[in-house]
């Protein structure tokens, strides 16, 4: 009897034991097959909980969130399995993948320094790996995307010298051939470049440029928006556009690109300024205004803002300033203003600018300078300072970001002031009341007492960004320490479109608001 008791225990002991790694990695593999990753991921999430020190188990979990393009939590996984075998082939492939997929997603987000961290911290773990390939081109679009030509080409010349017949190397050539003024040499060596890469937005802007070098801009119009299909936070598409289309005559046209630049990155004060030029060349006045003074808000005057022609070469002294109309930011002093067409003997002009002032050149029938102070030149209502400010997760908040898609309420406060909770209470009632129509961000400006920031907003709904300023932000935007809490809407043209202080300021906010989002 006591034999026959022990055997139905040891029956039901096995009955209820752990599945074996095996079993429970198959069933994650067969959702894998059909595509189930929901079901794969729970099933892997189940083999690292019963076999925790195992790196497969991990780095199986990884790859079905890799799959499930959650990048993230993927580079999460694959670290982990690499934690217990540093060595473990399949994850380091994998992590350099992900981390490849990742900072292209934080790209789109327009976290271009957090993208170019996590490329450059991973490579320089495996730095050998042939895998790295991956992460120096990823690098090097990047870099192109933000604008930084000299290290995009960088990261692109170590792929190029790594792997010689590949399309990154034909680039390179063909860039150092356009780069030394040999624009019909480049050309069939970019288009054997595009071959290899014919999804790669940067090859395709720079076969533009040299197609319009060549006078052929209406296919280097058709190159760039076929790059432009990609959907990436690529400037420079529509900025090269813009200069080829008023190469052909084309404002209307060309404005409209410009205008596609300032809405990707209203950050860029340069932007601001040719959008300026370009709508006084047209007549727009008052938009032109505008432009003006958000780019003033970021950059120091002078600026020259040319007009008058279209498609003509224009310098300033030695520096090439671009297609007129054109914009630019320049230092105070005497100039010589060149502006030159084919064919046509060069207008001239002399131009003098102080500190304080903006000029306006324009062919009336000859070149003629106006110059401004800058409060002439921009709106009484006062552009809002874009800026970058970290979270208490550590991470970027960027209210360039918010601009030209919904208003941005900013409440700027410290520990200490008495009318704190009530005015952090009515933020998080105006956060509720908008929801997502809004931005909403309330910056802490003293950096010393972070903690106690933190502690006191904890106790809220987290309806806004957590910000922490060292003062310069709070400064840019004129703000004393007797003003705070100080709250203020940036309209969707990037103004402010209302301030005050506490409580009222916030009502005030309300109001505004109410007339701007519907």
């Amino acid at each position: 009897m006591l034999k026959r008791l022990t055997i139905a225990a040891l029956l039901i002991t096995c009955a209820f034991a752990d599945p074996s790694f095996e079993e429970v990695r198959k069933l994650g593999d067969q959702a894998l097959a059909r595509k189930d990753y929901a079901t794969a991921i729970r099933e892997f999430e189940r083999l690292v909980y019963l076999y925790g020190s195992r790196p497969d188990a991990y780095n199986a979990l990884g790859y079905a969130c890799f799959l499930d393009k959650r990048y993230e939590k993927a580079i999460i996984q694959f670290k982990q399995a690499l934690y217990f075998d540093r060595n473990h082939p399949a994850a380091q492939n994998n992590l350099m993948l992900a981390v490849g997929k990742r900072a292209t997603e934080q790209t789109q987000e327009l976290e271009f320094s957090e993208a170019i961290n996590l490329l450059a911290s991973t490579e320089k773990q495996y730095p050998n790996h042939s895998q790295s390939l991956v992460l120096h081109y990823a690098q090097g679009q990047l870099e192109f995307f933000r604008g930084n030509e000299a290290a995009g080409l960088k990261a692109w010349e170590s792929v190029a010298q790594r792997a010689p017949s590949s399309g990154t190397a034909k680039f390179v050539q063909a860039h150092t051939l356009y780069a030394h003024g040999k624009p019909k040499q480049a050309l069939p060596v970019m288009q054997a470049a595009l071959a290899k890469l014919p999804k790669e937005p940067v090859v395709r802007n720079y076969l533009a440029l040299i197609l319009s070098e060549l006078g052929k801009n209406k296919e280097a119009v058709a190159q760039l928006q076929k790059a432009e299909q990609s959907n990436v936070p690529y400037v420079d598409l529509f900025l090269n556009q813009a200069k080829i289309l008023l190469k052909m005559g084309d404002l209307e046209g060309a404005t409209a690109q410009v205008i596609k630049a300032r809405d990707l990155r209203p950050d860029y004060a340069s932007v601001h300024l040719w959008l300026a030029a370009l709508h006084r060349q047209s007549g727009n006045n008052e938009g032109s205004r505008k432009e003006v003074g958000l780019a003033l808000a970021d950059e120091n005057p002078p600026a020259l803002l040319v007009s008058g022609e279209i498609g003509k070469s224009v310098w300033l002294d030695t520096d090439y300033l671009g297609v007129s109309p054109v914009g630019a930011f320049v230092k105070p002093g005497k100039h010589k203003l060149k502006v030159l067409a084919k064919g046509q003997p060069p207008a001239l002009s002399e131009v003098t600018l102080g500190a304080d002032q903006v000029a306006y050149a324009s062919m009336s029938p000859t070149l003629q300078v106006e110059t401004e102070s800058v409060s002439q030149a921009v709106p009484s209502q006062r552009a809002a300072h874009s800026f970058a400010l970290r979270d208490q997760g550590n991470r970027y908040w960027r209210s360039f970001q918010h601009f030209h898609t919904r208003p941005v309420v900013l409440l700027f406060w410290k520990v200490g002031d008495s009318s704190n909770d009530a005015t952090l209470n009515a933020l998080s009632e105006l956060g509720s009341r908008f929801g997502t129509r809004i931005g909403c961000a309330v910056i802490h400006t003293d950096t010393d007492k972070k903690n106690q920031a933190i502690s006191q907003m904890m106790s809220l709904p987290a309806t806004y960004a957590r910000l922490f300023d060292d003062g310069s932000v709070t400064r840019h935007y004129g703000l004393s320490a007797d003003q705070l809490p100080a709250v203020l809407v940036v309209d969707l043209d990037g103004y402010i479109a209302s301030q005050g202080q506490g409580v009222e300021g916030v009502a005030k906010a309300r109001e505004a608001l109410d007339s701007m989002v519907k």
